[in-house]
């Protein structure tokens, strides 16, 4: 068995069929490739994606400074309209994806 962690690394998080219907598995780890493929919004790494479980990165949240809303205010109005754009994209195939 290859050992997936560094010694310096999160323990990632273990999806299986009992959390998740076995036909969306694979579906989940899709998307979230494909979303972070446009670069737009940090999401979970896929570490391994098979028909019974899934493997994703744990991404472990920064502490918030005083500062925080300010500048998420500042990040989230410089949003371009292209970006936006892209993230409604993003957002319609999700949803297909959990439709079919």
């Amino acid at each position: 068995m290859q050992k997936l962690l560094q010694p310096n690394q999160v323990k990632p998080i273990f999806k299986d069929k009992q959390q998740l219907l076995k036909r969306y598995i694979l579906k989940e780890a899709n998307g979230l490739t494909e979303i972070a493929n446009a670069n737009v919004i940090r999401v979970p790494k896929v570490i391994f994606a098979a028909d019974d479980y899934l493997i994703l990165e744990n991404i472990v949240p920064k502490t918030k400074n005083k500062m925080f809303w300010e500048n998420f205010g500042r990040d989230f109005g410089s949003f371009t309209s292209l970006q936006v754009r892209v993230l409604v994209f993003m957002r319609t195939i999700i949803s297909a994806q959990l439709n079919n």
